[in-house]
């Protein structure tokens, strides 16, 4: 409970998914730049490819509430 931010209204809500979304695909684009095992890499691509979905989803919920 300590490490729980409940935001104020769904805007900030839709805007702190934005912003995690976007931190996820830089993560997973520095992940995908190593050599790795092609299973890993297939795992780390589809995971990218998820936060690219949701990321779209946040902002048209940022879009729509601004």
């Amino acid at each position: 409970a300590d490490h729980i931010i409940i935001p104020e209204d769904l805007l900030e809500a839709a805007k702190t998914g934005v912003q995690a979304e976007i931190d996820n695909i830089a993560m997973y684009e520095l992940f995908l730049s190593y050599d790795l095992p092609e299973n890993v890499y297939e795992v780390f691509n589809a995971l990218k490819k998820g936060s690219d979905s949701h990321l779209l989803a946040f902002q048209k919920q940022v879009d729509r509430l601004s």
